[in-house]
């Protein structure tokens, strides 16, 4: 099922969101494995990657990209830590090959999950309405 993003506090006057990234582990599609990959949330879209080099800041071997418009947050049964987000299946039939991506925050060098969960919900709330409003204009 699907479910209305969460309050966001995000309207076209406000500007483009902020960016945001971090750690979290994704399952992958084909085989349902955890990988810990590094995000990077950004003017609507949600990149992906295998490393992210602490020292110079850089990222490399990305593994994906979501282009946010029309996405939505999905329910599973015991969410936990997780995030869900899926294509808006109230919307229109959206761009063929867009794929449902589940993530987990896990606690690692002192920082809390539920919290880091709560955050990028927002985060990517935000980017959500962003990304729908610009698909609109253009």
């Amino acid at each position: 099922s699907t479910t209305k993003a969460p309050e966001s506090e995000w309207t076209p006057a406000s500007g483009k969101p902020g960016m945001k990234m971090g750690w979290a582990r994704k399952q992958g599609h084909r085989v349902k494995s955890w990988k810990k990959r590094f995000f990077i949330l950004y003017e609507g879209n949600l990149k992906y990657y295998a490393k992210y080099h602490e020292e110079s800041g850089k990222v490399s071997d990305e593994k994906g990209s979501i282009d946010l418009a029309d996405f939505a947050f999905g329910v599973l049964p015991d969410m936990g830590t997780k995030l869900y987000i899926k294509p808006d299946d109230t919307k229109p039939k959206n761009k063929k090959g867009d794929k449902d991506l589940l993530l987990d925050f896990y606690t690692e060098d002192g920082y809390e999950p539920v919290a880091e969960r709560a955050e990028w919900e927002k985060a990517i709330s935000q980017h959500i309405l962003y990304a729908t409003s610009t698909a609109k204009s253009s």
